[in-house]
């Protein structure tokens, strides 16, 4: 009953940021238009996003992430409570917490996938009851690839969050995580033309937000749904670059976890 319940309330957080998502950024569009379209609005393009330093499409995106940005701190706030949990309860009899720490982690990530796939859904209902929408093979690869994308950087952040607030306590992993957060999306506006092409590719490779935004993916495999004059991230690069993020993360902290004992050092109140 008790997981029933916490899964409920992941859909019911997809709900709300679907409806935000739709009520906020989606563009309506005239006449009959393919699935796919609407993925790489919901991606975070209007149409064709041009690549140029227009920093009132940043705070477009900075709005769009908003709902992720609040599930990123609830996922991270999960993981390190139970971690403070278990360091009075589990870990002093359980020898192995690197086991404790895949399945929760595990969770996190099954979480993070209920919760971008449910935001996903919810937003595009609204556009296939209210607009003519073509069902294509290729938006349901659109769609697949944007969960994909917002659940491993959804995961990455909280897992981070998480490291943070082990270190310095919660409070100031929050204030760290809404910065690193907001400077990855500021971050965007390198996306600027007259900028050296190379430069320019690598600023935006390395920055995770960028992965998201589909129009700007460069692939024979996504070029049938993807209609942009100014494509400079590699697809493939895409999904290798956020998993290895992932699997990065997820080393650095269970490094963390079977090294930090949060009973010897209070990181909350500063006491030992």
């Amino acid at each position: 009953m008790g997981v029933a319940y916490s899964k409920l309330k992941i859909v019911l957080a997809g709900l709300a940021s679907g409806i935000y998502l739709f009520a906020a950024y989606l563009l309506p569009l005239e006449g009959e238009n393919a699935m796919s379209l609407f993925v790489m609005q919901l991606s975070g393009a209007r149409g064709n996003f041009a690549l140029h330093g227009n920093y009132e499409d940043i705070l477009q995106l900075i709005a769009i992430f908003i709902p992720d940005m609040v599930f990123i701190i609830f996922l991270g706030k999960g993981l390190y409570g139970s971690f403070c949990t278990g360091s009075v309860y589990l870990m002093s009899r359980q020898v192995n917490r690197k086991t404790w720490f895949l399945k929760e982690t595990l969770g996190m990530f099954g979480n993070a996938l209920l919760f971008e796939g449910a935001t996903a859904i919810f937003a595009l209902i609204p556009i296939v009851l209210f607009q003519r929408t073509v069902f294509d093979a290729e938006g349901f690869m659109a769609l697949l690839f944007h969960v994909y994308n917002t659940t491993a950087i959804c995961f990455f952040m909280s897992i981070l969050f998480t490291v943070l607030a082990v270190y310095l306590g919660s409070n100031t992993a929050y204030s760290i995580a809404l910065v690193l957060s907001g400077a990855f999306l500021v971050g965007l506006g390198v996306a600027n033309r007259k900028m050296l092409p190379g430069f320019q590719r690598v600023l935006l490779s390395v920055n995770p937000m960028a992965h998201r935004i589909q129009a700007w993916q460069n692939s024979s495999a996504v070029e049938r749904w993807i209609v942009n004059d100014h494509p400079i991230i590699d697809t493939a690069l895409s999904l290798t670059y956020l998993t290895v993020l992932m699997f990065v993360i997820e080393a650095v902290s269970m490094f963390v976890i079977l090294k930090k004992d949060i009973i010897m050092n209070d990181t909350e109140t500063g006491t030992i």
